[in-house]
């Protein structure tokens, strides 16, 4: 991200000629990524883009507190797996069901 930024800075372009997408398995167990909100509202304009794989939400929320609830909202696709947790049951059925979104 800084020579992305360090580009549009001189005055080039700031989208990256080569799409970037970051991978991240268990993310939980990669740690917090400072600013990842922040990163993941704005990345998309520079080709690059991430997919995040958790366990449930609970994961997310106890690595990002408040933030947590942003970086879902700022994920244009969410795929669910399975999962005996309320919540996370909750969270996708209730979202599913209210939209009547099938796939």
């Amino acid at each position: 991200m800084q020579r992305v930024k360090d580009k549009k800075a001189e005055g080039g372009d700031e989208r990256l000629h080569i799409p970037v997408r970051c991978m991240m398995d268990e993310l939980a167990n990669i740690g917090v990524i400072p600013n990842w909100y922040s990163l993941l509202a704005t990345m998309r304009k520079y080709n690059i883009s991430a997919l995040m794989a958790l366990q449930n939400i609970a994961q997310l929320e106890s690595m990002y507190d408040v933030d947590y609830k942003t970086i879902i909202g700022n994920c244009a696709t969410r795929i669910f797996l399975g999962s005996s947790e309320k919540d996370d049951l909750e969270y996708f059925f209730g979202s599913f069901w209210a939209k009547k979104q099938f796939v």
